[in-house]
């Protein structure tokens, strides 16, 4: 499964039933969820773009025009947005997909 589709968890199951997900930087993991949402919490407030996209710049020395301007990761100098933080975002929309309706944070 990519990292960025589908509706449900890349969860698989071993031979002696544990649960396995994929974490970007560890590889298959059998943390307990509630680890792997801390650590997706971390990459959401560290990888970062690392500037604004629209940004003014003088022609001919002194008409302004706008420019878009490409923008990285801080972290990891990936095009924005990079593939951790991608994962991150897909974690929490997948666990949001999860949770029964109704229920509470």
């Amino acid at each position: 499964m990519s990292v960025t589709g589908g509706k449900s968890l890349a969860v698989f199951t071993d031979a002696s039933g544990q649960f396995w997900y994929t974490v970007p930087g560890y590889g298959p993991v059998n943390w307990p969820v509630e680890r792997i949402s801390e650590h997706a919490r971390y990459v959401v407030e560290t990888h970062r773009p690392d500037r604004g996209v629209m940004a003014m710049r003088p022609t001919w020395g002194f008409l302004p025009s706008m420019v878009w301007r490409s923008r990285r990761c801080k972290v990891c100098m990936a095009p924005w947005t990079c593939r951790d933080a991608r994962w991150a975002g897909w974690w929490f929309t997948s666990l949001e997909q999860r949770r029964p309706s109704g229920s509470a944070r």
